[in-house]
């Protein structure tokens, strides 16, 4: 009843358009453009290792330099352990309190933290071991796996 009074506006059918071109092999689109790799703004963190404020009284200790080497490509754990220093400044007993989830990393941090030497203490020398906690906090040095290329099937 409401097209009784006025009736609709009828819309024309667009021009027929032939097309007689075959499609193209590329089509339009977007170019993938290589993106440069931004150098990085920060610094390597290298690994280090705090003793507790047991050690105080031997001063700083000296560590040999050595490079770590992951066994996988996950992100290692801070690991702790419990060591008893000699009057003498070598480390004597080392005990792990927990894991850095990669075993090749214990082993190499354990090995690092027996070989670290402190000086002995001067004044009031201990007459037994110090027992305190030391803790490898693992930096960005630490050296990953590479990825093994993926076989092709034959």
């Amino acid at each position: 009843p409401s097209y009784v009074a006025e009736g609709p506006k009828l819309k024309h059918a667009p021009p027929l358009v032939t097309n007689t071109r075959a499609p193209s092999v590329h089509p339009p689109g977007p170019v993938p453009a290589p993106r440069p790799v931004p150098p990085s703004s920060r610094a390597p963190m290298p690994t280090r290792i705090s003793f507790s404020d047991e050690f105080s009284s031997f001063g700083p200790a000296r560590m040999a330099p050595t490079t770590f080497t992951a066994s996988n490509r996950e992100t290692p754990q801070a690991i702790r352990f419990r060591i008893s220093v000699s009057p003498n400044g070598e480390v004597r007993h080392s005990f792990p309190l927990n894991s850095s989830g990669d075993p090749a990393l214990d082993e190499q941090a354990r090995r690092q933290v027996v070989l670290t030497r402190f000086s002995p203490s001067a004044a009031g020398a201990p007459e037994a071991d110090v027992w305190g906690i030391a803790t490898v906090e693992w930096g960005s040095d630490v050296t990953r796996p590479t990825l093994a290329p993926e076989a092709s099937a034959p």
